[in-house]
């Protein structure tokens, strides 16, 4: 990374990235992530509520304005964070065949960016029983969202943040069920933190 400048941080995903600001009003995670990070890190975010990994899903992140501008933005690290929406089960039967190829080619058009930025991928938090959104289902995340993120982790020698495991108690989460509240954001910032200021020790 060029020290002569600021460390650029590009943080892709869906609501819990996004912040979902429109219902919940909650801060998003790049928000504390930026506070623990200090001046000499610009944490950006390029989160956009209901997106999917999975290109022929109903609202594919690559062709959001969100995914071009993380791509223009010279990101020396990438913060991916994705799967909950391409767990619909309506997406998931038709469509959940694709996510790893997909997701696939995403990683390697962020790899092969010229800023060549390290990248982060995140497994989708639960999505607790009860939820008013009668398409989400966590089985289909634990059974094989996760392990998927997971692999291509492995694959691609990524940092991995398993938010999934890590945010496994209610109280991470809104009274829906399935965004993250306050807690569930510092809680991702907290652990990114931990992951961003160890890529150089």
């Amino acid at each position: 990374m060029n020290k002569n400048r600021k460390t650029r941080i590009s943080c892709g995903g869906d609501s819990n990235t996004d912040g979902w600001p429109g219902e919940l009003n909650y801060t998003p995670y790049t928000y504390f992530l930026q506070f623990l990070l200090g001046k000499s890190y610009e944490v950006m975010n390029f989160g956009r509520f209901n997106t999917t990994v999975t290109f022929s899903m109903d609202d594919p992140y690559v062709m959001n304005e969100k995914f071009n501008a993380l791509i223009v933005s010279n990101p020396d690290i990438v913060n991916l964070e994705f799967g909950a929406n391409d767990s619909k089960d309506y997406n998931w039967k038709v469509h959940g065949k694709y996510f790893r190829r997909d997701y696939s080619i995403m990683i390697e058009r962020i790899k092969n960016l010229k800023s060549g930025p390290t990248v982060i991928l995140c497994t989708p938090a639960r999505i607790f029983p009860g939820n008013p959104y009668k398409v989400l289902f966590d089985e289909i995340l634990t059974n094989e969202i996760v392990p998927q993120v997971a692999e291509m982790a492995n694959e691609y020698n990524l940092n991995l943040l398993d938010l999934h495991r890590l945010l496994d108690e209610k109280v991470f989460y809104d009274k829906d069920l399935v965004h993250l509240n306050n807690k569930g954001h510092e809680a991702v910032a907290e652990n990114l933190f931990k992951i961003i200021t160890g890529l150089d020790s």
